[in-house]
């Protein structure tokens, strides 16, 4: 079976971590995920919230650059996993719910180095 992954490229200058915020869990049924296209890795951020509006608004907010844009959405039900490499940042598609996490890990080392997680939850 084949999963859908999503990655930005981002130049050699550009390589840096961020870290992603988001709100308390408890009855968060929204989140999303932005980034600035090329140059994700360094400009990400990742939020829930309890309205689809609110997510989008507090993803963007953590991206932390005008160039950001929500790059995807997730609702309940969802799970959600990003990974950071060391030169792309990859996520997975609302649509793909049941992509094992170990799985999602592996799409990440096979394209890049020193992957690791930095969102990994289901939304309820």
């Amino acid at each position: 079976m084949r999963y859908a992954f999503h990655a930005l490229l981002i130049t050699a200058v550009c390589i840096a971590s961020t870290t992603i915020s988001g709100l308390a869990h408890g009855d968060d049924i929204y989140a999303a995920f932005a980034a600035v296209p090329k140059f994700g890795a360094k400009y990400h951020g990742y939020a829930r919230a309890q309205t689809r509006e609110a997510a989008r608004m507090l993803a963007l907010r953590a991206c932390k650059n005008v160039l950001c844009r929500v790059m995807q959405e997730y609702s309940a039900g969802d799970c959600v996993y990003v990974f950071l490499g060391e030169h792309q940042v990859y996520w997975n598609q609302s649509n793909v719910r049941n992509v094992p996490r170990r799985e999602m890990a592996a799409y990440c080392a096979r394209y890049d180095n020193g992957c690791k997680a930095i969102v990994s939850e289901c939304l309820r």
